[in-house]
């Protein structure tokens, strides 16, 4: 601005920081540069979103942590005893964690002369906050006779957060690299798009990891299995007839037709992945006069079994990253873990925890 105004015009010709004419057009200069920033900052938001609505590629929403929990009588009722949808459960409050609800999504029957019946609760709040470890939930809010306790004997891992951005670009990707169907990896893809709902369109089951292994080549060219499992590690009957399907294509209830991820002739079965669980011993060596053993061995537990839950079909457990996530903790001295050393699965196995015992000294 200052060298066209000085071309146009010889009367003026301060234009040195701080004159008059100077700050007029540097006036003018920021709103200016703030208006380009605006629109610069727009168009790197509205790009990815504009890809990601033609691609009708929303973000994957929060899923709420559901599971099997056992409702238990000290003595066998003489009569049925009906648990009535919408049931509370809750775990226990700590002076580290928070309590979480869980309500009963349908009603349920403790038969006479029976003392134990398990029965599907699902978080009251969706989010990864609502994953617990076996035998958390053990508080009975809402009081049915004949009922004397409760417990989940299997821990509560499917809960999951909203998609993140940098997530969605990532899975975004993967799903660009498969557009063109017939390989392992779309075969892969395929199978992770599968889940399972309730009556209410909550999702009760979904596919959190899955591979695709060619068959041996004795076998028809083109064929393979795929494996997949939940974020426990496991897969329902119905989870694997979905993930099928889904590989194979379908004609869904209108009548439309819906393409498979599998080359036309080939044969991809569908099965679930070897839960591989591991009992594990930590045992602590604590700094003289710092922290609370109970609230340490807590801690332990929580990144061992998030630890031990982590990876993914045919992942390795690393023995040295264990054991650095148990040294970061404030207060600890030294551990020992069995297993001693690393662990490296079969490429259709998935590990998981299994028994954790944590010790402090």
């Amino acid at each position: 601005m200052t060298g066209w105004f000085s071309g146009v015009c010889g009367k003026i010709t301060d234009f040195l920081v701080g004159s008059v004419f100077r700050s007029k057009f540097e006036a003018v200069a920021v709103e200016m540069e703030a208006q380009d920033f605006a629109f610069y900052s727009a168009l790197k938001k509205a790009i990815p979103t504009a890809i990601y609505n033609a691609f009708d590629f929303t973000l994957q929403p929060a899923n709420a942590a559901a599971n099997y929990i056992i409702f238990t009588a000290n003595t066998a009722p003489t009569l049925d005893v009906v648990i009535p949808a919408g049931t509370i459960v809750t775990t226990a409050t700590s002076t580290t964690t928070q309590s979480n609800s869980y309500a009963t999504a349908e009603a349920a029957v403790l038969l006479a002369g029976h003392t134990t019946v398990s029965v599907f609760v699902e978080c009251a709040v969706a989010g990864s906050s609502g994953n617990t470890d076996v035998n958390t939930i053990n508080t009975l809010q809402t009081v049915i006779p004949g009922i004397d306790r409760v417990n989940n004997a299997v821990s509560f891992t499917n809960g999951t957060n909203i998609e993140t951005e940098s997530a969605r670009r990532g899975r975004f990707l993967v799903f660009i690299s498969t557009l063109a169907r017939g390989t392992n990896a779309a075969v892969q893809y395929g199978a992770l798009t599968a889940q399972l709902v309730d009556g209410s369109g909550n999702i009760t089951e979904s596919v959190a990891f899955a591979v695709c292994i060619d068959a041996p080549s004795d076998q028809p060219a083109g064929s393979g299995t795929c494996y997949i499992c939940n974020s426990a590690g496991t897969a329902s009957t119905g989870l694997i007839a979905r993930a099928q399907k889904i590989i194979n294509g379908y004609t869904d209830a209108s009548g439309n037709k819906i393409a498979g991820w599998k080359a036309a002739g080939a044969i991809i079965t569908v099965a679930a992945a070897t839960l591989s669980t591991h009992a594990t011993t930590v045992a602590i060596t604590m700094s003289a006069g710092v922290g609370s053993p109970t609230a340490l061995a807590t801690q332990a537990q929580t990144i061992t079994s998030a630890y031990l839950s982590s990876g993914g079909i045919g992942d390795p457990y690393t023995f040295n990253e264990h054991v650095q996530r148990i040294m970061d903790l404030p207060g600890v001295a030294d551990v020992a873990i069995t297993p001693t050393g690393n662990i490296t699965p079969a490429a259709s196995a998935i590990i998981r925890p299994g028994v954790i015992t944590v010790t402090t000294a």
